[in-house]
């Protein structure tokens, strides 16, 4: 997403529904097979990295943009890091 210069606001939002997505497929072949949950979540660890291996050609995308960084690395106030509003945010919606 970083290549095509979307918004970071976009590109998180379109990871986290990717992820979504990725879960229910997860949920349903176990719910509707007697594969272990375990196994399906390996086996779809390995088709990420193999579709992401072939996206990339096998080369490390660099992020240049300070929005991605402060995800990270960013405090609010000077006092607060972000990881802090994470585990909030974590502890509310659960």
């Amino acid at each position: 997403m970083t290549n095509f210069g979307f918004n970071p606001f976009v590109a998180i939002v379109l990871t986290l529904l990717v992820g979504v997505l990725i879960g229910v497929i997860n949920g349903g072949i176990v719910a509707f097979t007697n594969i272990p949950a375990f196994i399906v979540t390996l086996a779809m660890m390995n088709i990420g990295r193999g579709f992401a291996r072939l996206y990339t050609d096998s080369k490390t995308i660099t992020i240049n943009n300070d929005a991605f960084a402060y995800i990270g690395t960013g405090y609010i106030g000077d006092v607060i890091p972000m990881q802090v509003i994470y585990i909030i945010a974590a502890c509310l919606f659960t």
